[in-house]
This record gives structure tokens, sequence and C-alpha cells, in this order.
């Protein structure tokens, strides 16, 4: 079967990356890359794996919150998706910024 835009495996996956790394260069060439900017892509992308790895602590965390508190019917809870994804992306990067830390003073 074929998977348009489903899994991390779909088929707009890698269309969808190749957009996002032009959209980039493209702030580049025309001089948007302010310091900030840079800083913050430049961490995310130190932690991409960190955060990937932390998502799933992340998850256990808000998933149940607000499935307790807010979860009436399934139609209900699809518009608090637009709130959980950004807290669990935003708790993601905070855990894997914590372990940087932590690692940087044990030194591991």
């Amino acid at each position: 079967m074929l998977n348009i835009a489903g899994d991390p495996d779909a088929m707009l996956g890698v269309p969808m990356s190749v957009a996002v790394f032009l959209l980039i260069y493209r702030f580049k060439k025309v001089n948007l890359w302010n310091k900030v900017t840079k800083w913050i892509v430049t961490r995310i992308s130190i932690l991409s794996l960190d955060i990937y790895l932390c998502c799933y602590i992340a998850d256990r965390l808000v998933y149940p919150y607000f499935l307790s508190h807010y979860f009436d019917n399934q139609s209900n809870f699809g518009w608090f998706f637009f709130i959980i994804i950004p807290c669990v992306l935003l708790l993601s990067i905070i855990i894997a910024e914590v372990k940087q830390l932590i690692f940087k003073i044990v030194r591991l």
C-alpha cells in the first residue's frame, strides 16, 4: 500500500525536507539570517537526536494530562492537537538541553 502523508517514511517526507532546507538556504541568500535565528537553528540541529529520543518522555507526560482533563470525544480532542504538539516539542527541547548540560557538567 502506498503511504502518502501518514508515516515518517511517507511519500511526502523527502519533498517537505528539501523544501525546509531550501527555505533555510533562501534565508541566507537574502540576509534574513540574524544571530538569533542562526543560534536557534544551530541548537536545534545539535539537539535533534536528543529531541527525537526525549519525545517519548514528553509524550508520556503531556498526553495523559490532556486525556484526563480535556478528552470528551475524539473530535473535541482534535482541537487540542495544536496545543499538545508544541508542548511536546518544547518539553523535548528542554529535556534535551538539560541532558546536554548534565553531560557537560559531568564531562561525558
